[in-house]
């Protein structure tokens, strides 16, 4: 999406460039709908380094702060599922993609958990799921992203990309609505259906 930018300015809460990374912020309106939008962004973690060696500074990615990305998880999500996943978009708020998608990846394995599935690895649990007709063939097919960027995130040293963090939790709240939310109220629908032959 191409903002139209109102306003940006970098902020300096201590006074002193040394003695912290400055981050800014910036306000925009999106040409469609003239919707307002909030941006910021940390600068380069080696920002000081290739200032005073006159090399360009690199440009940090942008992270969304309004509107919000994500939808907190309806009521019919059980408890525990809905802590792990706000712990996940905190997390993803915060700039901290790597935290993101291994609570994002644990929160799935809540959700198995939920749905009486705690044998084998989470690879197996998703396919019983399908197995199960719990969720259907795309769903499954997506699953992997959750699956395969926890781990990454959890035993690979290099960082996770802000768009893996998004994927992953897009795919989490789309399982947790799935089954919660979804199914919820096509059997509701299915049950007046046949109340009403």
């Amino acid at each position: 999406m191409i903002l139209e930018v109102i306003e940006s300015w970098w902020v300096n809460p201590e006074g002193e460039w040394d003695d912290f990374e400055p981050y800014e912020w910036l306000v925009g309106k999106c040409p469609g709908c003239a919707g307002p939008y909030v941006l910021t962004r940390e600068s380069d973690p080696d920002w000081r380094e290739r200032y005073y060696q006159d090399e360009p500074v690199a440009e940090m990615p942008y992270v969304q702060s309004f509107p919000e990305t994500h939808r907190a998880l309806s009521r019919a999500v059980p408890l525990t599922v809905r802590e792990s996943y706000d712990e996940a978009i905190s997390c993803f708020r915060s700039g901290l993609n790597t935290a993101a998608v291994i609570m994002a990846r644990r929160t799935v394995e809540l959700v198995c958990k939920e749905q009486g599935l705690s044998e084998g690895t989470l690879a197996q649990k998703l396919r019983k799921m399908r197995e199960q007709d719990l969720i259907d063939e795309r769903l499954f097919d997506w699953s992997s992203v959750a699956k395969d960027l926890g781990n990454n995130g959890a035993h690979d040293f290099n960082p996770v990309a802000r768009e893996d963090a998004d994927d992953a939790l897009l795919f989490t709240e789309a399982l947790a609505s799935y089954l919660y939310t979804f199914a919820e109220r096509y059997e509701t629908h299915r049950r007046r259906e046949v109340a009403s032959d």
